[in-house]
């Protein structure tokens, strides 16, 4: 994929120049031009912020063309007398980034943010292997600038400056349409600085507690190191289709599976929903373009039930901007759309929720909200899924820099929230984060009291998912200090005191990257499984964790017959029934990501 950032250069000066109302809509313009020029060339729009926006595309040419395209149409408008003249500078890279919760991660999108801090105002820096895979290919010319320093890139990088102010103007419908998947633009903030790949714990306790306990006829370290994993037979009416299919939640629902997602078959991105009524029997729901598509796209994210109802939730961009979307559903093949008929979804900027919970006091589901040039944490409330409120809280879920509420669980006692934190004005060192509260609606920062040493240090600590379990509470996310994307656990009693389980390279590390996606405990018996991806060998390959405390941690020795194959396996999400291990991710060993299910018998051999 081909990374692409833009920023808006001056901006300072044309707030002093035109005042605060005026200036607000000389930078919307600026950006619909910037919008308009993307989606002309089949560019994805992946968010705003404050002076730039990030986006993706799958052809590096159709980036570049996009990225003269972008300078010729603000030259033009400089021309035509538009004051203050806007300036803009772009960089580009392309390689692998990892992609989860409206967010990447990886040493591309970095480089490509840092090209882009180098250009001067109406200046395209490319890297050298964008430059290769473009070519001859537009007739573009470039110069080479040798090779740059880049803030956070250990070795210098080759880059070149495109000359655009001769280059032929290419028409939106020369631009060819691709309905692949477009990885990243990045706007005016760093995103990560770490080497690629993403090591990973993304989940929460979506799942309501099983009305059984899980049939353990041995003790749970022995049943958890002999667990048996097999795929769910592909069936491509159900799993697969055009574009990319995949799943990333699933809850159990009285005797039924529920799993949500996303679908790629249609023009964009759909929301999705499979059921199942047993572990290896799955269906998928019909889809319904008013309830699950529209304009844009719309996903889901996450899913949790009481019960009694089923709550999904995830993003709707139909609106031109990213806006919180929910649906509930009383049998988990008929929904409805939830009305935000008091406003607390949407909004100016971008709101999105990551992840939902379901505890004693209804609903509470977590994200992000950005409006200007940093992201803060956001929380919804809602008794039964049909009405939510946005919970005012942005001292404390918010402030400098970026936050971001990744997962959310809850107990009898309360919530945790856990995410991330990037303090400053750049993005590029984020940290571990912890929210707390009694009743989903009043939060409360835990503070690190080792004063950076438990959620923070060199490079990146991220806190993706959370749950209940082991001594109380378990955290999970990746650590990028080593050079590499590692695995990284905390756990807390109470959720106010934490801890960061000790290092182990055997166990979260190795050679590559380990990601861990998704986590779920067992009640009453606290044990705790983790899925998703391993990169040694020959490529990705679904993985697994186990614990029976949270404290100590075994990995599953790599499987190719059972978790692997060609291209990438990943495991999202993983469940608890009664008698199995439910998970659900994507396989793209047919070149797009179709969803996968895999399922592991709880039974002695």
């Amino acid at each position: 994929m081909t990374l692409l950032f833009t920023d808006l250069v001056g901006s300072t000066r044309i707030l002093d120049e035109l005042g605060d109302d005026a200036a607000d809509r000389h930078r919307r313009r600026h950006f619909r031009v910037l919008r308009d020029t993307l989606v002309a060339f089949g560019g994805r729009e992946v968010k705003s912020l404050g002076d730039g926006v990030m986006a993706v595309f799958h052809s590096a040419s159709d980036a570049l063309a996009c990225a003269v395209a972008m300078q010729q149409t603000v030259a033009r408008g400089n021309v035509a007398g538009d004051r203050p003249a806007a300036g803009v500078r772009i960089g580009l890279h392309a390689g692998e980034s990892l992609h989860e919760d409206d967010d990447y991660f990886g040493t591309p999108v970095v480089v490509a943010k840092r090209l882009c801090d180098a250009a001067s105002a109406g200046q395209i820096v490319v890297s050298e292997v964008v430059r290769d895979l473009v070519g001859t290919r537009g007739g573009h010319a470039f110069r080479s600038l040798g090779e740059l320093e880049l803030k956070g890139i250990r070795a210098p990088l080759r880059a070149s400056e495109v000359d655009w102010s001769d280059a032929p103007a290419q028409r939106a419908t020369d631009a060819p349409r691709r309905r692949t998947r477009v990885v990243v633009v990045a706007a005016a903030a760093v995103v990560t600085a770490a080497a690629l790949g993403v090591a990973a714990v993304w989940g929460d306790r979506d799942d309501a507690p099983a009305p059984r306990a899980p049939r353990a006829p041995r003790d749970s370290a022995a049943l958890l190191a002999d667990l048996r994993w097999t795929r769910v037979a592909h069936d491509e009416s159900v799993f697969g289709g055009v574009g990319d299919q995949e799943i990333h939640r699933v809850t159990a629902f009285g005797e039924r599976l529920v799993g949500v997602g996303r679908d790629g078959a249609g023009r964009d991105l759909d929301a999705a929903v499979w059921s199942a009524a047993g572990p290896h029997e799955w269906e998928r729901v019909a889809h319904d373009e008013r309830l699950f598509g529209g304009d844009a796209e719309q996903l889901m994210w996450g899913v949790a039930t009481d019960g009694d109802v089923l709550v999904a939730v995830g993003r709707d961009d139909a609106r031109g901007d990213k806006d919180a979307a929910v649906w509930t559903s009383r049998d988990g093949f008929e929904w409805t759309r939830v009305r935000d008929a008091r406003g607390a979804l949407g909004g100016p900027g971008d709101q999105v929720m990551n992840r939902v919970a379901a505890w004693s006091g209804g609903f509470v589901a977590v994200g992000f909200e950005s409006r200007g040039r940093n992201r803060d944490g956001a929380a919804w409330v809602s008794r039964t899924g049909a009405r939510w409120t946005r919970v005012a809280g942005e001292r404390v879920l918010g402030g400098p820099g970026d936050q971001v509420l990744r997962s959310v669980a809850a107990a009898p006692d309360g919530v945790v929230a856990v995410g991330s934190e990037a303090r400053g004005e750049v993005r590029g060192d984020d940290d571990a984060a912890v929210w707390t509260s009694r009743d989903g609606a009043r939060w409360e920062r835990v503070e690190d009291p080792t004063g950076g040493l438990t959620f923070g240090g060199p490079e990146d600590q991220v806190a993706a998912t959370v749950t209940a379990g082991g001594p109380g509470w378990v955290a999970a996310g990746f650590d990028t200090s080593a050079g590499s994307y590692d695995v990284a656990v905390w756990t807390s009693a109470d959720g106010a005191s934490w801890e960061r389980v000790p290092r182990n390279d055997l166990v979260f590390g190795g050679p590559s990257h380990q990601f861990i996606w998704g986590i779920s405990s067992s009640s009453p018996t606290g044990w705790l499984v983790a899925v998703g991806r391993d990169d040694v060998g020959g490529g990705p390959d679904a993985a697994v964790w186990t614990s029976i405390d949270g404290l100590t941690w075994r990995r599953m020795l790599p499987d190719e017959g059972m978790l692997g194959g060609d291209l990438a396996q990943t495991m999202k999400w993983v469940t608890v029934t009664p008698d199995h291990l439910v998970a659900a991710g994507s396989d793209r060993s047919q070149g797009d990501a179709d969803a996968a299910v895999w399922v592991a018998p709880l039974s002695a051999p």
